[in-house]
């Protein structure tokens, strides 16, 4: 039987009789189905797990405020970590009378927000109808947090009794806090002070009259003019029953009738 030329093949035949049978190639196609596919998965499992929802916060630089009161002012309980903005945080601290600084770091849990806050300082204890406030030295109304036998106390008197309680809106002007202080450390024995609109600062002297002083920071001057006369109208035997060197420039006393 002829079985046709068996010469010798050539080159191109021999290539051709050795070359491998193609084999399945899994590509870039299946790579990225694969990445996307574990993405999801994390991505469920974050949002599946409660470790990533908020349910407390870390806390430094308290002095009055509790970690569940910051924690309350976030306004972020039971949020995902994922929809948190740090901006957004610190606004909502910064909101809060009490606090004056504040910074906000973003986290994996335990801790997955961490703050750190700077509390305003009290200057003096605001009272008025019937509520006391505490004061900084910008004036700004505080929640009053506990006693301090260090700040001195201003009493408001206002007109007719119509007076409401300061609110975390009010301000007292920076002189009367000013001048408040002033007083303090001049009047050693004075822990009370009183605030009239029309007069200023002013105490009852235990001698028996109304004393008052305006406000601002030349309480030292007042004092030394108060002083000097007190001194002349006890001299000549005259009971005052007002003293007024709230205008240093327009200085006067009253008598009651009889004195």
């Amino acid at each position: 039987m002829w079985h046709g030329a068996t010469g010798p093949l050539t080159s191109r035949e021999r290539a051709v009789s050795h070359r491998a049978e193609p084999r399945f190639q899994p590509g870039w196609r299946l790579a990225s189905a694969t990445i996307v596919i574990g993405m999801l998965g994390l991505l469920g499992v974050f949002f599946a797990s409660n470790a990533f929802y908020v349910h407390t916060v870390a806390v430094g630089g308290m002095e009055t405020l509790t970690k569940e009161e910051v924690f309350a002012l976030t306004d972020v309980a039971n949020f995902h970590l994922f929809w948190i903005d740090p901006e957004q945080v610190r606004d909502n601290l910064m909101a809060s009378p009490t606090i004056t600084e504040a910074e906000v770091r973003l986290g994996w849990p335990p801790q997955m927000i961490q703050i750190i806050i700077q509390e305003r300082q009290p200057a003096l204890v605001w009272e008025q109808a019937g509520v006391a406030t505490w004061i900084d030295l910008q004036g700004q109304v505080m929640q009053l947090r506990e006693d301090r036998d260090n700040l001195i106390r201003v009493s408001y008197e206002g007109i007719g009794g119509t007076e409401d309680p300061l609110g975390p809106n009010d301000r007292v002007p920076a002189d009367v806090v000013s001048g408040a202080l002033q007083l303090r450390e001049l009047l050693l024995d004075v822990r009370l002070l009183r605030y009239n609109p029309d007069y200023g600062l002013g105490f009852r002297d235990a001698r028996g009259w109304d004393a008052w002083f305006g406000t601002g920071t030349d309480m030292p001057d007042k004092i030394l003019i108060y002083n000097a006369l007190v001194e002349n109208l006890q001299g000549r035997g005259i009971q005052p029953d007002v003293i007024s060197v709230a205008d240093s420039e327009a200085v006067y006393y009253s008598t009651l009738l009889g004195r």
